[in-house]
């Protein structure tokens, strides 16, 4: 926990890893962020943020700053675990699982670029495009994709 509000899983990264396969194949949908400081002082100021946070299977301390804070407040947690080094390793997992990974980009052609570097490294894992998710989920044809990977930076 790094404060009353907000909830913080003290996993190290391997830990992190293993954990999210095990969500991956569990039944269900789940999700896991990784904040970091900004994020963590957005959440203090806003209830219904910390709840989005609190809401899932894994809060990973995104950050040297985030992991102080919680040392300095009491709740030390074991290590950072960076948002894209957890990114990248789920991406293994869900090749290696057979799994398909849908992305949505917050700026345009972000998700588009993140697909060409993809596509590369690991063959049959994307699919779709933004443009089609936009939509959202409702509209996804089922069993086109498995999984969803998002990303909320400019």
């Amino acid at each position: 926990m790094i404060t009353e509000r907000l909830k913080t899983d003290s996993e190290n990264y391997e830990n992190s890893i293993a954990r999210a396969a095990e969500l991956l194949e569990a039944p269900g949908a789940s999700y896991a962020v990784t904040p970091n400081a900004e994020i963590v002082y957005e959440a203090m100021h806003d209830a219904a943020f910390a709840q989005l946070i609190n809401g899932a299977a894994l809060v990973l301390p995104d950050g040297a700053g985030v992991v102080k804070a919680a040392r300095i407040l009491g709740t030390p947690l074991q290590q950072k675990v960076a948002g894209i080094d957890f990114a990248a390793a789920l991406l293994d997992v869900l090749a290696a699982q057979g799994k398909r990974l849908y992305l949505l980009g917050s700026k345009p052609g972000v998700a588009e670029q993140a697909a060409l570097n993809l596509l590369a490294a690991y063959p049959g894992l994307l699919t779709g495009n933004e443009e089609k998710l936009r939509g959202l989920l409702a509209e996804l044809p089922a069993g086109e994709a498995t999984h969803l990977l998002a990303s909320i930076m400019e």
